[in-house]
């Protein structure tokens, strides 16, 4: 809550029973917070107050390791979904990942010294990026209609509502509620989040751990660096089936880094520096009424 001099205000809390919030999901408090605003970046809206629900986010994009074990469930439960769903650079590239049996497994340095020859002889290094991939690595080129594929079978499995972040839930997760520029204040340093500005050599994708300062006021990790994000709605009407796009990137600079910075892209689309995060509902009232014999 941001509470201007001279202000009252008044706050509803939800409070959160031990075990309710899922692993590696943070509370995003209801209430009022600025959006938007942001006089350097291009296109922003005006400053707004908007008023949000309670919501839960996930602290990381998932991850390769995340999604290496997706495939492997969804090769005993839908085996003919595996090869639609594996990572591509592009949307038109060959499938990233080696395949293993009937899935596919996250190329790192560890996995690739016990394949056979013919695997380790093709180059699985993500493109203009020197190291192999991480299992810790937000997971990247996947589309959006795939990330909700993968949100509710999430959903079928755990028994509760997970879904994509609305972009303007995005945006109060990752400034907070006082309209600052990037998650942790109002002033860039290279060295706080995984950009073009952040390598003394070559850029690329970090584990989601590598840039501790790349946080939220609510604890929400890598929103200004490493990958970004897809979110849930589409915000071009004149462009049916365009995603909002949020977050900055490892190929991207200080400009895109800013909290109020949005992009797009179809639903169809996969890209090399793009992955997502998962949204949940807090609860979900039901009233329940006796049934008449």
């Amino acid at each position: 809550m941001s509470v201007s001099r001279g202000e009252e205000a008044r706050a509803e809390i939800t409070l959160f029973r031990e075990g309710e919030l899922p692993r590696g999901f943070v509370a995003i408090g209801g209430g009022a917070f600025i959006g938007q605003g942001d006089p350097l970046v291009r296109d922003a809206q005006p400053a707004m107050i908007l008023s949000i629900d309670d919501f839960l986010i996930g602290r990381d994009p998932v991850t390769c390791a995340e999604w290496e074990f997706y495939l492997e469930a969804l090769s005993r439960e839908d085996p003919a979904l595996v090869t639609s769903v594996a990572p591509r650079e592009t949307t038109k590239s060959p499938i990233a990942w080696p395949e293993e049996g009937k899935s596919f497994r996250v190329p790192t340095a560890e996995w690739l010294a016990s394949a056979p020859a013919d695997v380790r002889a093709r180059d699985w290094k993500l493109r203009n990026v020197s190291e192999h991939w991480r299992a810790d690595w937000p997971l990247v080129g996947i589309p959006w209609v795939e990330a909700l594929r993968h949100a509710r079978w999430r959903s079928l499995r755990e028994g509760r509502l997970f879904t994509l972040a609305h972009d303007m839930q995005w945006e109060k997760a990752a400034r907070g509620t006082d309209g600052r520029s990037f998650p942790w204040g109002r002033h860039f340093d290279g060295s706080f989040c995984n950009t073009v500005q952040s390598h003394s050599g070559p850029p690329g994708p970090s584990g989601v751990d590598a840039f501790p300062k790349d946080e939220s006021p609510w604890g929400v990790r890598g929103m200004a660096g490493n990958v970004s994000d897809w979110c849930l709605d589409q915000p071009i009407a004149e462009r049916p089936g365009v995603v909002a796009i949020r977050g900055g990137r490892w190929t991207q600079s200080e400009g895109e880094a800013r909290c109020c910075h949005k992009s797009a892209a179809p639903a169809i689309d996969a890209w090399y520096t793009q992955g997502f995060r998962l949204a949940a509902a807090v609860r979900i009232p039901i009233e329940v009424k006796p049934v008449a014999p």
